[in-house]
């Protein structure tokens, strides 16, 4: 390309300088040749940029589930939301941008896990904290420990029945909910993944 402008930009003067030809060739050859000449340049700007961004996210990285992709996904569909919004020139970018944030944000909520924290401390208040507790079993031919659960406030057998059913309640309430957050960023991806460029 950088041979082809030169020719161009040469041969666009000549006939600009002759009045044979328009002005604005030369001008579009002229920054043509500049963005080419430059081109390198910007490549490895953009490439240390990169590195500097997802270095510490890769440097963290571990291969054993999923929060590390969730987090890259994060990292990237942020970079991707902000250039679509700042430097996207398509007639949709902002449209693309608040799709691009909305996958990060629930690749940050699916992450985080904190679907059951606001129920948790309501059945924490009305329950009491759970304890952990090991107790020998009668027959030892059935192990040595086992372990139970339990609350302060929840005493009797009709209490205990209660708790666990508030427990699973808003547990299995949870799990529905990030489930459903997983099926929505599955559906965008694969929905829009081919319209997010410009």
């Amino acid at each position: 390309m950088l041979r082809y402008h030169a020719k161009s930009l040469f041969r666009d003067l000549i006939a600009a300088l002759r009045r044979k030809g328009p002005w604005f060739e030369v001008r579009y050859h002229l920054a043509s040749l500049w963005s080419d000449l430059i081109h390198p340049a910007r490549c490895v700007v953009y490439g240390v940029r990169n590195l500097y961004a997802y270095f510490p996210l890769i440097w963290n990285d571990r291969d054993w589930d999923y929060s590390s992709m969730l987090d890259l996904w994060e990292l990237k569909f942020n970079r991707m939301a902000h250039n679509h919004l700042v430097y996207g020139h398509h007639v949709g970018n902002e449209e693309t941008a608040r799709q691009l944030r909305v996958c990060a944000q629930l690749c940050a909520r699916i992450r985080d896990d904190n679907y059951a924290d606001v129920d948790q401390e309501r059945h924490d208040k009305k329950w009491g904290k759970m304890k952990m507790v090991s107790l020998p079993k009668d027959d030892p031919k059935q192990g040595y420990v086992r372990t139970r659960f339990i609350r302060q406030r929840a005493e009797t057998d009709k209490e205990r029945k209660q708790e666990t059913k508030e427990f699973l309640a808003y547990v299995k309430k949870a799990e529905k909910q990030r489930m459903a957050d997983l099926k929505y960023l599955g559906d965008t991806i694969a929905k829009f993944t081919l319209h997010w460029w410009d």
